[in-house]
C-alpha cells in the first residue's frame, strides 16, 4: 500500500443533493396545477355524461309510455340504481334552486314518476358542470311528455 493514498470517503456533496431538491421542487411546481386542472377536467366531464344519461333516460321512458307499456315508477331511483354515487337529485325549481355542486337535478311538472305525468307534462333537467352549486345549462333542457 502506497503511504501517500488517502481514503476519501465516497457520498453526495450538499451542493447536489440541493440540485436534486431543486430539481423535485420545479417538477411539483409544473405538475400538481396540470393535476388539479384534470380533476376539475374529469368532474366536468362526469357530469356532462350524468347529464346526458339523464335526457336519454327520460326520452326513452317517455317513448316506452306512449307505446303502451310500463315506464319507470320512479325516474331518479332507477337513475342512482346500480352502486353509483346518486349524481341525480331533484330541485323545487329548476330555474332558480341551488342544486348539489357537480349534480344533474330533474324536476317534473307532476313528479319524478312518468307514470304520474300526463300528456303535456314536462321535465326539466339541468346540470351544475363546474361544482359550484348553480345551474349551469341555461334553463337546462325540457322534456315533454307526448
Amino acid at each position: 500500500m502506497n503511504k501517500f493514498t488517502t481514503n476519501r470517503e465516497s457520498g453526495f456533496t450538499l451542493i447536489e443533493l440541493m440540485i436534486v431538491v431543486a430539481i423535485i421542487g420545479i417538477l411539483a411546481a409544473v405538475a400538481i396545477p396540470q393535476y388539479q386542472n384534470y380533476i376539475a377536467q374529469s368532474k366536468t366531464n362526469a357530469v356532462k355524461s350524468n347529464y346526458d344519461a339523464a335526457i336519454n333516460y327520460i326520452k326513452n321512458e317517455n317513448a316506452k309510455k306512449s307505446a303502451g307499456a310500463t315506464a319507470s315508477a320512479n325516474v331518479l331511483a332507477d337513475l342512482n340504481s346500480g352502486g353509483k354515487k346518486s349524481p341525480y337529485n331533484s330541485a323545487n325549481n329548476a330555474f332558480t334552486a341551488a342544486i348539489a355542486a357537480g349534480t344533474v337535478a330533474i324536476t317534473g311538472s307532476n313528479g319524478t314518476s312518468i307514470q304520474a305525468n300526463a300528456a303535456g307534462d314536462t321535465y326539466t333537467i339541468i346540470a351544475d358542470w363546474d361544482g359550484d352549486g348553480a345551474d349551469d345549462t341555461g334553463g337546462g333542457v325540457v322534456v315533454t311528455i307526448e
